[in-house]
């Protein structure tokens, strides 16, 4: 089984559909999360303040990924503009998140959590970029 990551669209709506499945899923996931009430760490001070910026952290970093693999699988599009896109949908994601969650009681919107998000796209965008240039070394050998 090959480590590399694929990077261009394959023949077939089917196989372009399937691509969009896992980030499809994990967004589906969030929205679920969202929409359940308040999970309050306060009584784990800042222990559960960690576990809620963790968690934002995590989720959006996996999100950034799962995304860029889908359209590297799905698009013809340049590894700029795949990153580039792939930030974009998770930034108005994140923000359509915080957006929906005014709607769910006990629950409100914070651009704090936003930027958290938005981090955790970034860490995955290091993360890529460095897997990249270790491929690229690698196909120079």
């Amino acid at each position: 089984m090959s480590s590399r990551i694929p990077t261009k669209a394959k023949s077939g709506r089917g196989r372009r559909f399937l691509a969009w499945l896992p980030a499809l899923a994990w967004a589906g996931l969030i929205f679920f999360v969202s929409a359940q009430p308040k999970v309050t760490f306060q009584r784990l001070g800042f222990t559960g303040q960690a576990l809620s910026v963790g968690g934002h952290l995590i989720v959006y970093f996996v999100l950034m990924i799962l995304l860029v693999l889908a359209l590297r699988a799905s698009t013809n599009l340049s590894n700029k503009q795949v990153y580039l896109v792939a930030f974009f949908i998770v930034a108005i994601y994140g923000l359509s998140d915080e957006y929906h969650q005014s709607f769910v009681p006990g629950r409100t919107p914070t651009l704090v959590d936003w930027i958290v998000d938005l981090s955790g796209a970034v860490l995955a965008l290091v993360v890529l970029l460095r897997w990249d240039h270790r491929q690229n070394i690698a196909k120079e050998k």
